[in-house]
């Protein structure tokens, strides 16, 4: 397993040069053991992760097809007769992703090999940070409150991190939370998902590496998926003690205190503890409808764009309100997935905007075609891609036409944390302030310039969305969209007998939030983390090779929703993320979401 100890402490060169849009710097090389106060604010900047699991988990969820297996037309307007394409893949990889094997045929940029060392290298170098720190200040700052015995300890210990200058208690708050980010990304991506304290004791983790490595090649114990979980908490909770933006230049590209809240709420909504989910998403977006929209994506700014490029460059904004942190990371993501055997197309992205909808009567949604989420290569039946994941090159040599292909990754939306506070408000039955989050979400979408409101809006091309037809919409079994009350709390009760049942009342609400959070979502990979944590069904339709298909479907507990390790990190001895998870025997006295409520407090 390779995981090596930072000694330069940047990100490569070429992601610095040249890009206006970046808070790194080239790398100039120090004595990692003896580095100043200034030293440490500039690198940990160039400590972030700048590799995208987008692609690999797009593609291992129900956003893509095959195109080279019988599908039907992504249009409901044309004539519904099967078609299939002969294809070949951007890379063989693709095709072992798609049909949930391991990738053997692959160790470059967005592939598991690329994601596992990417992290790793970003972890390894918040370690340096912290074992720098340490030397600096003359004791151990790499501990959080898990590390003491008792409370008296822990107040001594905190005393004497509040001894230290205002800056390094940033520096050391950054450093553990985004240690704890990126084991979060790594534990998702490779290990079956959370299912509570208990039950995820017995599914493989991944290794939690807490300090730096000095030695060539070091095994570690993966541990279990609530040993993962509990330490990244551990870290992620010490570090909001202290986080601040005092030594934060350009907060576009960090953990500010905003996205240290939106990632701190999205870790409790995927350990269910919804009171925390609602408490650090109003600490971001307020409890004030009337300025909520501030915090959220700005449609107008799309008002003129015309060429990929200035949707792009309007999406991925370091100054949009909605970006609360960004990721620069290498990522050939828009050439695999367009013209190639894979793509959002056909009854997929019919489900997520192709079509009409509950409150639109555009053939697709209106907020997709003026956001430039309906773009192509070659032919548009092999699938569409949102320019808010395209692809900004950077010319190492303009003359050979050779450089680096980059994608801005928005890790955190003010859009996604909103659908995020709407899920736990569902789950604590707090029914009327689950429809204002989802209708202000939706709000968002119908925000456009004028011109584009006159064409799209005006007229009843979309309406503004109501409970009533939420309800109405959301209920219909016709819409693939709408799971039935039994799925979703089938699912739920195998994934533990903890998660909230759904009671029929609130069953349009989460079939809403489904379609809304897929559609926010699609082309990030969140979607694959959202279908494993809900347990969802759903299969793969894969071409034959002679016309025909068939299909691999997963199971709620299915061990391939973990993708699987690199072929060299196994091979060096790491246990494999195909590990079984133990079943579970549904409770009889499963608690509703209604009955949930007392869990957060009410006004």
């Amino acid at each position: 397993m390779k995981i090596f100890k930072h000694i330069a402490f940047a990100a490569l060169a070429v992601l610095a040069t040249g890009c206006d849009f970046l808070d790194q710097n080239p790398d100039e090389r120090v004595d990692a053991d003896n580095l100043n106060e200034s030293q440490l604010v500039t690198l940990i900047a160039g400590s972030y992760p700048v590799y995208n699991p987008a692609w690999i988990c797009e593609l291992s969820s129900d956003n893509y097809v095959d195109n080279n297996a019988p599908n039907l037309p992504a249009s409901e307007r044309e004539e519904q007769k099967l078609i299939h394409f002969k294809l070949t893949p951007y890379d063989v990889m693709d095709s072992e992703i798609f049909a949930f094997k391991p990738v053997t045929a692959s160790t470059g940029t967005d592939s598991p090999t690329g994601i596992w060392e990417g992290y790793y290298n970003s972890i390894a170098g918040c370690n340096q940070i912290l074992a720098s720190m340490t030397a600096n200040v003359g004791f151990d700052v790499n501990r959080t409150e898990a590390d003491f015995a008792n409370e008296g300890e822990y107040k001594a210990f905190r005393s004497r991190i509040e001894g230290m200058s205002e800056k390094m208690r940033a520096v050391r708050a950054e450093s553990l939370i985004l240690r704890a980010f990126n084991h979060f990304v790594l534990v998702n991506v490779f290990s079956p998902a959370f299912r509570d304290w208990d039950l995820s004791k017995a599914d493989v983790g991944v290794p939690y590496v807490t300090v730096p490595e000095d030695k060539v090649m070091v095994m570690y114990d993966r541990g279990n998926v609530a040993g993962t979980y509990a330490k990244i908490k551990a870290d992620l909770m010490e570090g909001l003690k202290d986080v601040s933006d005092v030594h934060i230049e350009k907060p576009a590209w960090r953990f500010t205190i905003k996205a240290a809240n939106a990632f701190a709420a999205r870790f409790s909504l995927y350990t269910r503890d919804y009171a925390n989910v609602i408490k650090y998403a109003n600490l971001v977006l307020g409890e004030d409808y009337s300025t909520l929209p501030l915090n959220l994506m700005d449609n107008t700014v799309f008002k003129g764009a015309t060429m990929s490029d200035d949707y792009i460059k309007r999406w991925q904004a370091p100054t949009s309100q909605n970006n609360l942190m960004l990721l620069a990371t290498y990522s050939l993501f828009a050439r695999h997935c367009c013209g190639q055997r894979y793509g959002l197309s056909s009854i997929p992205l019919r489900e997520i905007y192709y079509r009409t909808g509950v409150n639109w009567t555009w053939t697709a949604h209106p907020h997709a075609i003026i956001s430039g989420a309906l773009y192509y290569r070659i032919k548009s039946d092999y699938g569409f891609f949102s320019m808010k994941v395209g692809e900004e090159f950077q010319y190492s040599d303009k003359i050979a036409g050779i450089g680096y292909p980059h994608i801005i990754r928005r890790e955190f939306t003010g859009n996604h944390l909103l659908l995020e506070r709407a899920e736990a408000y569902i789950m604590t039955g707090q029914k009327e302030n689950a429809f204002k989050d989802l209708i202000a979400y939706d709000d968002t979408r119908r925000n456009m310039d004028e011109e584009n409101k006159k064409t799209y809006v005006e007229g009843g091309g979309m309406t503004p969305l109501t409970q009533s037809m939420i309800e109405k919409w959301f209920a219909k079994t016709s819409n693939p969209n709408c799971k039935p009350l039994d799925s979703w709390n089938t699912w739920f009760s195998t994934m533990s007998p903890t998660y909230p049942q759904l009671t029929a009342e609130y069953l349009p609400l989460m079939n809403c939030l489904n379609e809304m959070k897929r559609y926010e979502t699609v082309q990030e990979g969140y979607r694959f983390f959202d279908l494993k944590r809900w347990g969802v069904e759903y299969s793969h339709e894969i071409s034959d090779g002679e016309g025909s298909k068939y299909a691999v479907t997963l199971t709620s507990l299915d061990p391939r929703r973990a993708i699987e390790v690199p072929q060299e990190v196994l091979a060096a001895g790491m246990q494999s993320s195909r590990t079984k998870p133990t079943s579970v025997t549904p409770a009889s006295s499963l608690k509703s979401a209604a009955d949930l409520q007392e869990r957060v407090p009410q006004e």
